[in-house]
Formats: C-alpha cells, structure tokens, sequence
C-alpha cells in the first residue's frame, strides 16, 4: 500500500529531444506546463547545444509547437520541424522515453524519502 502523502508532490513538466539513435540530446524541466516561451527558449538552447548543425525536429501537435514565434525562430536558424500526424503518438520515438521516464520516477518517488523536495524530483525525471 502506497502512503497517500506520497501522492502530493510537486507537478514537473520536462521536454526533451532524442536524435536518431534514440539518445537524449537535450532536456528542459518546468516546475509548470512547458508554455510557448520555454519552449522558444529550449529550442534556442538546443540549437546553442548543436551548433551550425542542420536540425530536423519532430514534434507532435501542441500548440506550441506551431505558434509563430517557435516556427520563425527554427526556420531562421535551419531546424527544420516537422509534425506527426494528428492523435498518432505511438509513432513518436521519444514517447517510448517519456513511458520508461514515467514507470521510473512512479517506482523512485515511492521509496524516495524526501518527494517533497524540487531538486529530488526534477532529478528523478531527468
């Protein structure tokens, strides 16, 4: 039985990119939803991270993903997006990660003895 207190720990909302061969490139954690400025401000550090490489990011559907602000920024400095088909994210690579993540930190944040704890719990995600 799981100890309800447990339960009550501070929401985190990460998002990340993983290249072809299913490493993590790059991680962002939020002690909020990710909203269009963090992730303008991700895909600046990402890009920061990879230099003059030519990027193609695949994302799914959020809207923030296709606000204006995001599309100008990563055509200005060639990463080219492109978008998965709507209510298909099985597809999506990365969501195999985010599973795995998810189990991991439930099984961690159960024996972890200070949840309560911000830094604990970003680490546990990333």
């Amino acid at each position: 039985m799981i100890n309800r207190k447990k339960l009550g720990f501070e929401a985190v909302a990460v998002v990340g990119i993983i290249d072809r061969h299913g490493e993590v490139v790059h991680v962002m954690t939020r002690p909020r939803s990710i909203r269009t400025d963090d992730f303008n401000e991700f895909m600046h550090e990402f890009k920061e991270k990879i230099g003059s490489v030519k990027s193609i990011v695949f994302l799914d559907n959020l809207n923030f993903h296709r606000s204006k602000k995001v599309v100008s920024y990563c055509k200005e400095v060639e990463i080219n997006l492109i978008y998965n088909g709507t209510y298909s994210s099985e597809y999506m690579p990365i969501e195999r990660l985010w599973s795995f993540a998810k189990r991991n930190f439930s099984r961690e944040l159960i024996t972890c003895k200070n949840f309560k704890n911000s830094r604990i719990i970003h680490n546990l995600v990333i």
